[in-house]
């Protein structure tokens, strides 16, 4: 019937592991059912002008995940920028510890990005991380849109934010501190415009609207523009707080 038939790629387009001094640029990734670049415990890296469509998707060992540019482990001095990212099972640009990690995660900007229907824009998130410290994270001057709208829907508690940071962390958590959100446009999602948890936080200058503030059955309630959640976010975790600065936004 087809002349050729395109086979999703298990795993990440572009999987760089213990690498440093790479710059990635003017490339386009599709159609993975995993992430388009995931970098993995690596150190100054540029990533930009990227084409990242149509990703994730793929099942793990219990649920449905991709993400298209996730840094992961002991990663530091990440620039990504400039980059197109449309269409993305779970969250656009994603930061994150594997769970039980006791590293470092510091120095990444993400900055001049356009996100577009995507489960969530822009996320740090810890997975289980019990001990370890993420700071001096800078997300600005990104245009962040349609977050749950996507193909993926909202059935899925990360699904629906323009920024989170969110942990799932036990009885130690992870020092996350000095995180920058600047400068943004986050236009149209189903659930919260910028959400953060436990840290420290500098949330200023950023233009929030259209939230639709649809409240999906199962998953945790209170949607709204700017969320900071302290507390246990889950059974087992240990108590935290949201400090920090919320000013100028609109």
């Amino acid at each position: 019937v087809f002349g050729s038939i395109e086979i999703a790629h298990l795993h990440s387009c572009f999987l760089p592991e213990y690498k440093e001094y790479l710059l990635i640029q003017d490339l386009a990734f599709k159609y993975s059912n995993n992430a388009a670049i995931m970098p993995n415990s690596c150190n100054n890296i540029t990533i930009q002008n990227i084409d990242a469509s149509y990703l994730g998707g793929g099942h793990g060992s219990t649920t449905r995940a991709g993400d298209a540019i996730p840094p992961h482990g002991e990663s530091s001095y990440i620039l990504i920028r400039d980059c197109n990212i449309s269409q993305v099972f779970d969250i656009g640009i994603a930061p994150q510890l594997y769970a039980n990690d006791t590293v470092i995660m510091h120095d990444i900007i993400v900055e001049n990005c356009t996100i577009d229907r995507c489960g969530a824009g822009i996320t740090i998130a810890a997975h289980g991380a019990i001990a370890a410290e993420i700071h001096n994270i800078y997300f600005r001057n990104n245009i962040i849109t349609n977050s749950g709208y996507g193909w993926s829907g909202t059935n899925n508690s990360v699904h629906g934010k323009g920024i989170s940071i969110k942990e799932k962390h036990g009885e130690v958590k992870p020092n996350v501190h000095d995180v920058y959100i600047e400068n943004n446009l986050i236009d149209t999602y189903t659930f919260r415009g910028i959400n953060v948890y436990e840290g420290n936080f500098s949330i200023t200058r950023n233009i929030v609207k259209n939230g639709k503030a649809e409240y999906i059955d199962g998953t945790l309630d209170f949607p709204g523009a700017i969320v900071l959640s302290g507390g246990d976010y889950f059974p087992g975790d240990s108590p935290g707080e949201a400090t920090g600065v919320v000013a100028y936004n609109q």
